[in-house]
């Protein structure tokens, strides 16, 4: 089975918007994704939900996260696309400084850059769950 562009979409939306303490599962049975916020933010935590992929582990699959290092090559695919110029010199450097992912966002806002580089990592997170998904009966 191949996963439609719609969960595709979805699934890189949830990559764009919401990076951080969330775990993806992918159910096999409905065609849909499942978020699972960590426990530690109660008012959001679904315990039923938590509960259901624990006890049916065939039928959920976990999504691996996009890796700091992962979201560090696709930021630095991103900067190697943009034309030469201004733009481009202040996104390197901002590749290059110590907090470059605090840089990298404080420049791509000043350079107006958001929807570009939402866009790009969302077709980067579609390449990378397409991956993800075709080999994964081979894990």
């Amino acid at each position: 089975m191949e996963l439609d562009q719609r969960v595709l979409d979805e699934m890189a939306d949830l990559f764009v918007n919401a990076y951080g303490e969330l775990e993806i599962y992918y159910d096999e049975e409905e065609q849909e994704f499942n978020v699972l916020m960590d426990e530690d933010v109660n008012d959001l935590y679904d315990p039923e939900l938590a509960e259901e992929i624990r006890s049916t582990p065939e039928r959920y699959l976990k999504v691996p996260s996009v890796t700091d290092s992962i979201r560090y090559g696709f930021m630095c695919d991103f900067v190697d696309e943009l034309p030469v110029g201004r733009a481009k010199k202040m996104m390197q450097d901002a590749l290059d400084d110590v907090s470059s992912f605090e840089r990298f966002e404080e420049y791509m806002t000043g350079l107006g850059l958001e929807d570009d580089w939402n866009r790009y990592y969302g077709e980067k997170c579609i390449a990378y769950l397409r991956e993800w998904y075709e080999n994964r009966e081979e894990e």
